[in-house]
């Protein structure tokens, strides 16, 4: 019986790498290793956003040197993982002239409590 997740997978438009972490994952649910499944759905996740972030505009009032930053720290292998969590959960604060403001980029604050927490599941 095919998985719900693998026919996700196929209507999904995905970029390749994500795509392969996500195949990774099935295949090690599928064999009972869900701890592998775990980490490979993470990355995967991790993959996914990064990639969506590359291919953005920055969201209305981000400031551009740091929209700039942020795409140049998913450039590099060293720095996409911790890039694309911290584009995930972070909070930013801004001051624009005379105007304080606050965004979450992408998600609520629920999801992103949701989030930190993979890792731990882990341990």
């Amino acid at each position: 019986m095919r998985h719900p997740f693998g026919a996700w997978l196929e209507a999904e438009d995905l970029d390749v790498s994500s795509r392969a972490l996500f195949n990774e994952a099935l295949l090690c649910y599928s064999a009972g290793a869900y701890r592998a499944a775990l980490v490979f759905s993470y990355l995967g996740l991790l993959r996914l956003v990064g990639h969506r972030l590359m291919a953005s505009l920055p969201p209305s009032g981000f400031p551009e040197a740091l929209w700039q930053q942020v795409q140049r720290d998913l450039r590099e292998d060293q720095k996409w993982e911790t890039t694309a969590y911290d584009n995930l959960v972070r909070t930013y604060l801004f001051t624009a002239p005379g105007v304080g403001w606050e965004h979450r980029v992408f998600m609520t604050e629920r999801l992103a409590l949701s989030l930190e927490s993979w890792p731990n599941l882990l341990r």
